[in-house]
């Protein structure tokens, strides 16, 4: 019955994607005018470069927190989600440590320093 339900969850969600998918493409503006590719600062001329310096280090660390963070969205109610609770929580523990394994990695090859 959980695995008909979830199917059924599944399915439903693909439809909505799909459904979304093909309004998005109806009501698409496929006109291009020559002020597009245009920055808009409230109609005055540009008074700089419209492209800011990227600091690669704010990115690293805000992809480990996603990773971390969908680990925990993704895993945590595994826990409850069947009786044998000691099987998912050492798939949890291997998929922790995996995560683990990465994070220190990361901070011995130095992606994580703010040095840059």
């Amino acid at each position: 019955m959980l695995l008909n339900s979830f199917v059924i969850w599944m399915f439903i969600c693909f439809m909505i994607t799909i459904m979304l998918y093909m309004v998005s493409i109806l009501f698409f503006n496929k006109e291009m005018s020559i002020n597009s590719n245009e920055p808009f600062e409230c109609g005055k001329e540009l008074m700089s470069d419209s492209h800011v310096p990227f600091c690669f280090h704010f990115f690293m660390v805000g992809i480990l927190f996603l990773v971390f963070d969908m680990e925990l969205v993704l895993l945590v109610p595994m826990l409850y989600m069947n009786s044998n609770i000691n099987y998912w929580m050492m798939v949890w523990l291997f998929i922790l440590f995996l995560l683990i394994i990465g994070l220190v990695l990361e901070v011995m090859l130095g992606s994580l320093d703010l040095k840059e």
